[in-house]
């Protein structure tokens, strides 16, 4: 994949979490980024909520593949037609 470094990989990991809606708290502390003010202080992630990440990422990675393999089959279809 021409010009993707690491750091593009971390921007598609925060987009991932923020799409699957969850508590701002957790994607914070996953990303290594600590909340300010009242939020930072009350705020705290469970491991229910680490749990549900770590669900969401591999339902979205098992899904890339499936999705992966159609285009493939796709492109066998369409070349030997």
């Amino acid at each position: 994949m021409d010009g993707m470094v690491p750091h593009g990989l971390r921007h598609g990991h925060k987009v991932w979490l923020d799409e699957q809606g969850h508590p701002r708290v957790a994607v914070e502390e996953r990303m290594g980024h600590k909340l300010q003010g009242v939020e930072g202080t009350y705020s705290h992630t469970s491991p229910e909520m680490e749990l549900n990440i770590a669900r969401a990422l591999q339902q979205a990675w098992e899904k890339s593949l499936t999705d992966e393999a159609d285009v493939a089959a796709d492109w066998r279809h369409w070349k030997a037609a």
